[in-house]
């Protein structure tokens, strides 16, 4: 099965499994205000998707912007789709923990996850929160859906990554000519895995070495968002109701998320082959229709995913 053959088929898997599951109107939780292009691709992907499904969308906040107050009961309630479901990055996780607490009469809907618990209290502790809750849990791995399916009393869902539903011809601008040049997108972060197959890559003089470009934080683009950021988070001004949610959201939707999503795909456009230890950077790179190779997180992330769903795709392959 060659790349674009696989797209429309996780694609189709994504519309078949999740269509029937949004049948009102809803909120969008947890989107990233912030520098992760990956994270990024998922909202865009999630927001192209739904759009199609008829309902309004009648919010969508970050974990900083969301103010905990009235929801519809008859309103749908998504979590952003990503790896943070677990114990690994707490704020993100806590977060959604916090408002299934708040609104215990509300349906819910946690987008595709790679679920990871470091400790198994932390994760007995979350399932008996969801116990009894209108919750449905989208595991984007098999090994995810396996943990849920063994530890939670919650339906649980085995949905590919949202960003596969990223609509690429708005985007068609941001691609720039490729030239013979490789890239290793390099995570940064405490999911990094060094291994010697990595060591090596890194030492051949046909690759370029880097992270997520936007996380060098000096674009205007970015300078301007922080500076937006201090002048809402003002006590004076956030006296002002929902100012500091409308402002950061407005700046986010219309002007750093389209220009995170046109950054990540001028970087990796320009490369012939993508490496990368980045889940997102090896999506991005087949929606470019680039040969992709991926190395995996610190904690079996990327293999879990291309096991699921890439093993029996062309130019695919996992290190």
């Amino acid at each position: 099965m060659n790349i674009a053959e696989k797209i429309d088929e996780l694609r189709e898997g994504i519309s078949h499994v999740l269509l029937e599951r949004i049948s009102s109107n809803y909120w969008l939780l947890e989107v990233p205000f912030y520098s992760n292009i990956g994270d990024t691709l998922i909202w865009q992907g999630e927001m192209d998707f739904l759009k199609g499904t008829g309902y309004r969308c009648k919010g969508m906040h970050s974990l900083e912007t969301f103010r905990f107050s009235h929801i519809s009961p008859n309103d749908l309630i998504l979590f952003q789709g990503g790896g943070n479901f677990g114990d690994l990055w707490v704020r993100h996780h806590e977060f959604k923990m916090r408002v299934v607490e708040a609104y215990p009469n509300n349906e819910f809907l946690f987008l595709p996850q790679t679920v990871y618990f470091e400790n198994p209290r932390n994760m007995r502790e979350c399932a008996s929160l969801l116990a009894g809750k209108k919750a449905t849990i989208c595991a984007r791995d098999n090994a995810s859906y396996k943990t849920l399916k063994e530890n939670f009393n919650n339906e649980v869902l085995l949905v590919p990554d949202m960003a596969f539903c990223i609509d690429m011809r708005k985007w068609r601008s941001s691609v720039v000519p490729t030239t013979d040049r490789h890239l290793l997108l390099k995570r940064e972060d405490k999911e990094l895995k060094m291994s010697e197959e990595l060591i090596r890559l890194e030492a051949m003089e046909e690759f370029d070495t880097s992270d997520w470009s936007t996380f060098r934080g000096d674009n205007a683009v970015e300078v301007q968002f922080n500076r937006l950021r201090r002048v809402v988070g003002k006590p004076l001004v956030r006296r002002i109701p929902g100012l500091e949610s409308f402002a950061l959201g407005m700046y986010m939707l219309y002007k750093y998320r389209p220009f995170l999503i046109s950054s990540g795909i001028t970087q990796l456009s320009r490369y012939s082959e993508i490496y990368t230890t980045r889940l997102h950077a090896g999506i991005l790179g087949m929606l470019l229709n680039k040969r992709v190779r991926f190395l995996d997180n610190s904690y079996g992330k990327n293999r879990h995913f291309y096991e699921t769903w890439l093993s029996d795709c062309e130019d695919v392959e996992f290190m």
